[in-house]
């Protein structure tokens, strides 16, 4: 069976969100300074039409062809007519390849969902032509951890992200009242206080950027050259990580208040 693959979902849904939001700025600033109302809906309508490009995408491999649908048409490129793969990417943050035949060019972000496995798909369909030559080995494999890593970040991110959010708002409402305790007895003044606030808004995105750092790693420690793999996601060892880590950030910031208020 022929494996389909499309652009992370929240890429289908941040269409409409950001559509709407450049609506309501542009409502609110007509009745401020009008010229930036029109910007916000120009702004509005061209991330909406770029977005709603990116959800129509569904890309095929099948046994010659690889197949790149969009709301307009379709690209077809024959493996063996496959020129070049190149690729632009920053490591482990993000980044696009580009597939040049002589009469078309595909380029997929590592956005699309499950990209790893296209990417193996890929690199199978070529060898098995003797097309190895078409791309350099050590940027092509570079190009798959950080997809392979952007993939599983994406899949992360929507299983936690409203336990995120909650531990977002806890955390600033302790942070609230421990400050607020402080003013009122007189252990710090009302400025530090709000600093206070104002830190603990970020503190749960450091961490959660920490746990990644160490996912990260993982990527680019498990990864094999040779056999071109990666590591896919354990479950396990990713709970043991977000638990330890979370252990050590509320020990931290804790600590961190106290030497705020005695310092």
């Amino acid at each position: 069976m022929i494996k389909e693959y499309q652009y992370q979902k929240h890429i289908r849904w941040s269409q409409y969100i950001i559509f709407i939001l450049c609506g309501i700025l542009a409502i609110l600033a007509f009745f401020v300074m009008p010229f930036f109302s029109f910007i916000f809906v120009l702004e509005g309508v061209l991330i909406w039409y770029f977005l709603r490009y990116m959800a129509g995408i569904r890309i095929l491999l099948d046994d010659d062809y690889i197949v790149y649908k969009y709301r307009r048409g379709e690209k077809r490129i024959r493996f063996d007519d496959i020129s070049s793969l190149k690729f632009s990417s920053i490591p482990y943050l993000g980044g696009w390849i580009k597939i040049i035949s002589k009469n078309d060019t595909i380029r997929l972000t590592v956005v699309v969902k499950n990209i790893g496995d296209l990417l193996q798909e890929l690199k199978i369909a070529l060898d098995k032509r003797k097309r190895s030559d078409c791309y350099d080995e050590k940027k092509f494999f570079s190009f798959l951890k950080t997809a392979a890593y952007s993939d599983q970040s994406w899949a992360r991110l929507y299983e936690i992200f409203w336990k995120f959010v909650l531990i977002t708002i806890i955390v600033v409402l302790i942070s609230f009242l421990f400050s607020f305790g402080f003013v009122i007895l007189g252990r710090c003044d009302p400025s530090t206080a709000a600093l206070m606030v104002i830190i603990s808004t970020f503190y749960p995105m450091v961490v959660y950027i920490f746990t990644e750092i160490i996912f990260g790693r993982r990527i680019a420690k498990d990864s094999n050259e040779e056999l071109f793999t990666y590591p896919s996601r354990d479950m396990v060892y990713e709970r043991s990580i977000y638990r330890k880590v979370i252990l050590y950030g509320i020990l931290f910031y804790f600590i961190f208040l106290i030497m705020i208020i005695l310092f």
